[in-house]
């Protein structure tokens, strides 16, 4: 007798149905079926059923499950890479680092992944905020790995087969065929090649700054000379703590801008009162 033939369905994440995974895989979480790193036996069940019925697809745990290992990947490379590369200042109207395309180029060249978030962070991100939460690496003790760049709007993804209980397995997003590498998940540089990786990324982007602020020392210079010039008029005496916390925050653009964008002396005497209190609490 000849076994029955059952034809494989694809799972394709085309954008709606990322979010419908999304907002499903969320609502588990919420309802506490995500005790480890992983939805539990019922919160998986939960999500085939919700998924399925919002959708009108057919998809196996497995296919959910291998959606739930990409985007835990992605998500821990966006939390890295806005840790780790925010030194160049950041945009929050962009969600992504101030860089000229030179600038860009160049650190794309040495760390690829962070092509995939070049302008803006991934889609659905409120929602990965809460499906990983303190299930991801921070950028602080972890490095990402050489993945290529984000799927497609719409992506058609290999399925692997899982055993039933949770394991970590390697995530489709970070494999580069032919051969896959053993992990989907940044994780501990207690690795010293992982560590140096790490290093390398770091000591780039400290590379990138210091010669952005070698081509522009003259004139930031004196833009930060001229603000400096201000502080004392809304009431920061130089003793002050406020005149102190100044001339930390000035190093960046972005907080000149806040500082000569308050209409008042009182009111860019507050910001720096605030500021200075904010850091000493941190």
């Amino acid at each position: 007798m000849e076994p029955i033939k059952v034809d494989f369905v694809k799972a394709v994440w085309d954008a709606t149905a990322a979010r419908i995974f999304c907002e499903c895989a969320t609502k588990q979480v919420q309802l506490g079926n995500r005790p480890t790193k992983f939805l539990s036996s019922t919160g998986y069940k939960n999500l085939v059923a919700d998924f399925n019925a919002q959708t009108g697809r057919n998809y196996e745990r497995r296919q959910l499950k291998n959606r739930w290992d990409d985007l835990k990947a992605i998500h821990s490379a966006w939390v890295f890479y806005k840790n780790k590369a925010t030194r160049l200042g950041w945009n929050e109207d962009t969600q992504t680092i101030i860089a000229d395309e030179e600038q860009w180029a160049e650190l794309i060249k040495i760390h690829k992944p962070i092509k995939a978030f070049r302008k803006g962070p991934p889609d659905n991100l409120e929602l990965m905020h809460i499906m990983f939460d303190k299930a991801n690496v921070d950028g602080t003790t972890s490095i990402m790995l050489g993945v290529e760049e984000v799927v497609a709007i719409q992506v058609e993804e290999d399925v692997i087969d899982l055993d039933e209980e949770e394991t970590s397995t390697v995530s489709p997003w970070l494999k580069t065929r032919p051969k896959r590498p053993s992990s989907a998940i940044p994780c501990s540089p207690s690795n010293p090649k992982k560590a140096n990786m790490s290093n390398e990324f770091q000591m780039f982007v400290d590379h990138v700054v210091t010669e952005s602020s070698s081509n522009s020392t003259t004139t930031e210079a004196k833009e930060i000379a001229a603000i400096m010039e201000e502080v004392p008029k809304c009431g920061a005496s130089e003793l002050s703590d406020e005149h102190y916390i100044a001339t930390k925050l000035f190093a960046k653009s972005t907080n000149r801008s806040f500082f000569l964008s308050m209409k008042t002396n009182e009111g860019q005497l507050n910001w720096l009162k605030r500021q200075y209190e904010d850091r000493k609490r941190n």
